[in-house]
């Protein structure tokens, strides 16, 4: 059920549904999930799917994961549920994590990739 919940949370904030989101952080709470991990989860999905079409989605992510572990519950309920709008409403944008994942890929297999010599300009004098 662990599981389950926080992919369907995720999911929801993904597809621009809070209301969805915002009760399936209600389950979470209500079941006693730990906070930490639902800010944690948060912080993931802005900087995977909200990205760089709404920048601030992973400053409030970092704002609300720092309010729950300053403030605990049951208050930090209200700092988890405004990030969850927040990324929910945001346009989403997962540019910045198929950049980097194709980058990796590159570095992996340099026989493909044109950036594997260090042209002259580049180098250090």
């Amino acid at each position: 059920m662990h599981y389950d919940t926080i992919s369907a949370f995720i999911k929801s904030i993904r597809a621009s549904d809070p209301d969805a989101a915002l009760y399936y952080l209600a389950r979470m709470i209500e079941a006693g999930e730990d906070a930490v991990f639902i800010a944690r989860r948060l912080v993931i999905s802005a900087a995977e799917d909200i990205g760089l079409a709404e920048p601030n989605g992973l400053t409030v992510a970092m704002a609300a994961q720092q309010a729950v572990s300053f403030v605990g519950m049951p208050e930090g309920r209200i700092p988890l549920a405004e990030a969850t709008i927040y990324l929910a409403c945001a346009p989403k944008s997962n540019s910045a994590y198929k950049a980097i994942d194709k980058a990796l890929e590159m570095v992996a297999h340099p026989e493909t990739n044109q950036f594997q010599i260090i042209c002259v300009m580049l180098r250090p004098l």
